[in-house]
């Protein structure tokens, strides 16, 4: 059995960690774990370093009595946020050093390093390489590396995958410094796709909308590879706001409410009081039809934002890129009665699909991208990172 991978993410609400292993060409979660944040991170900006240190290392060593499980984590595949991510298209053309003409892997390396050579633009540093194909000289195209394949040269297409170097080094050095050793970097967008592509095998062009808590995102998938991404901040957490700013209750009153009921299609004579409100110290009560209106009212704006952000990413491809499979995920596709809302504004698309991971011990959304890290990271699926995050221990807890 492969040895198992940590997969780390820290978003803006909470720093989540899945420890699995890909089995079989699926992934398999041996242990999942999440600590709530409280301002440490804004819009991606680390704003509370220290803050931030002391959580990440009480995940370094885990004992979890319930289910008799130690871990002790060195290693980890940190997934990094989609804020100014870039992917560029190149290809480079080498020839074979063996005399025999039989690829090895110093002809990939070769080839690899002439695309990373290519000049990036100013504040930009590479994340990955990731192959489309690899070409030999008879014209035969191979998707994974040909070693042993005879050849006079060795050509590479592939897509260079960009963050911003200040955002790299933020989240990588506050990994080090927590005693942890980031061994490969992926951004959670191709990430996503990575699991979206292993259990949605007959989905090759696709828009994969993430509705997370603080951030939603938008990207463009061709072939099964991600070509363009956009996002902007807005998310669960402010449905959360609207709905207690408009009825008049407390943040944690909306949530229970918005998670109780969600969005009610259902319309009658009845109307039943499902909570106090407090304006101004007069008392006042809230209506489930009063909740309806709040929750419609935010998501039809939500919706214009999601619209708009649609034709900033689709506005340099071809209309039928408009009518692709739309595939959601996050945390806000879990709101009842928001699968019919989006159906029916999404009709023209091909599909709309509300993923939801087969895998055992994560049948959970908003773990997508750590799933599909597991996934890429266990295959020949980026160039940079050749050793795979490694869970460095794991033993049983012994009965008493």
């Amino acid at each position: 059995m492969e040895k198992p991978l940590a997969i780390i993410e820290l978003s803006n609400s909470a720093i989540k960690l899945i420890v699995g292993v890909f089995l079989n060409d699926q992934p398999l979660v041996i242990y999942r774990t999440s600590i709530m944040l409280e301002g440490e991170i804004y819009q991606g900006n680390i704003l509370n370093r220290e803050g931030l240190i002391n959580k990440i290392q009480r995940l370094k060593n885990i004992q979890d009595k319930e289910i008799k499980l130690k871990l002790s984590i060195s290693d980890v595949v940190l997934v990094l946020p989609p804020l100014g991510f870039t992917v560029y298209q190149n290809e480079k053309i080498t020839n074979v050093v063996s005399p025999t003409s039989l690829i090895e892997p110093l002809d990939i390396q070769n080839v690899i390093s002439l695309v990373k050579r290519e000049n990036l633009k100013p504040g930009l540093t590479y994340i990955d390489i990731v192959p489309d194909a690899f070409f030999t000289d008879d014209g035969n195209a191979y998707f994974k590396p040909p070693i042993g394949v005879k050849s006079n040269s060795l050509q590479i297409k592939a897509k260079i995958h960009t963050l911003p170097l200040r955002l790299v080094d933020d989240y990588t050095s506050l990994i080090i410094d927590s005693g942890l050793r980031p061994r490969r970097l992926i951004v959670s967008s191709y990430a996503s796709g990575g699991l979206i592509n292993n259990q949605l095998p007959d989905l090759n062009n696709y828009l994969l909308l993430d509705m997370g808590e603080d951030m939603t995102t938008l990207s463009l998938f061709g072939e099964k590879q991600i070509y363009d991404t956009t996002y902007f901040f807005k998310g669960f957490k402010d449905l959360r706001r609207y709905v207690a700013n408009k009825l008049g209750i407390a943040l944690e009153e909306a949530h229970k409410l918005i998670n109780l009921y969600g969005l009610n299609n259902f319309t009658n004579s009845f109307k039943p009081v499902i909570a106090s409100a407090n304006n101004n110290g007069q008392e006042s009560n809230v209506y489930l039809s009063s909740l309806n209106v709040a929750i419609k009212e935010y998501l039809d704006s939500y919706y214009d934002e999601i619209l708009k952000a649609m034709n900033t990413l689709l506005k340099n491809y071809g209309d039928d890129v408009r009518r692709f499979p739309l595939v959601i995920i996050g945390g806000l596709s879990y709101l009842d009665g928001i699968k019919d809302f989006f159906m029916e504004r999404f009709a023209s698309n091909d599909k709309v699909i509300f993923f939801v991971p087969k895998v055992i011990g994560a049948r959970d959304a908003t773990l997508t991208s750590l799933l599909g890290a597991l996934v890429i990271a266990s295959s020949y699926l980026g160039t940079l990172s050749e050793e795979e995050a490694r869970v460095s221990k794991i033993t049983r807890v012994a009965r008493k």
